[in-house]
């Protein structure tokens, strides 16, 4: 979860708690129920009161052809957060993101 909540920007307003995200892709961790009521516990333990939490993408691109859905899908697995934190772990880095059907015949 620390390496999805790197790519926040977080806000606090109030009683609410924002984290904004530069692309959709890099909160996909945070959406999952479990997940975001694990990261709301965490946030009112820290602040000691009852907050709401509030994910929200601001830098989210209008996608219109084929192309753009398979760019958007190389970003997606770029910036999955299960990759970032293999690569942290692993002390590695990302060349080439490939997509295509899942089994070759």
């Amino acid at each position: 979860m620390g390496t999805t909540l790197k790519l926040a920007t977080p806000f606090r307003e109030g009683d609410s708690l924002e984290l904004r995200f530069d692309e959709h892709a890099d909160c996909k961790f945070l959406e999952e129920k479990d997940n975001l009521h694990l990261m709301s516990e965490f946030a009112q333990d820290f602040f000691q009161r009852d907050l709401s939490l509030v994910v929200r993408v601001t830098g989210e691109k209008e996608e219109s052809a084929a192309d753009d859905h398979t760019q958007e899908e190389r970003r997606t697995l770029r910036n999955d957060p299960l990759v970032n934190m293999t690569l942290e772990v692993l002390d590695g880095r990302i060349s080439d993101v490939r997509t295509g059907p899942r089994s070759r015949s």
